[in-house]
């Protein structure tokens, strides 16, 4: 008889899911964070060539917020939470 069939580590769904993994591990993971990083910096320097540089400065700060969120996300999950765990018996 086979064992129990593992499910999927991460449920999420959207780029917490895209980017779980250790960077420093795994190479798929690391350059999925390349180019999240390369496609910021593009949208950055296009804001700054169309719009202005103030305009370039508040939507980098607001992509380095959003991958900061994910970044906490993404630790968070691989930490683990103790309420995520069933209670031993």
């Amino acid at each position: 008889m086979s064992g129990p069939v593992e499910k999927n580590p991460s449920p999420r769904k959207g780029l917490g899911s895209l980017l779980v993994g250790n960077p420093f591990q795994d190479e798929s993971v690391a350059f999925k964070w390349l180019i999240l990083m390369l496609a910021a910096a593009v949208t950055v320097a296009l804001v700054a060539k169309l719009i202005s540089p103030a305009a370039a400065v508040v939507w980098g700060i607001l992509i380095l917020i959003a991958v900061a969120i994910v970044g906490v996300r993404v630790v968070i999950y691989l930490l683990g939470s103790p309420d995520d765990d069933d209670p031993e018996e």
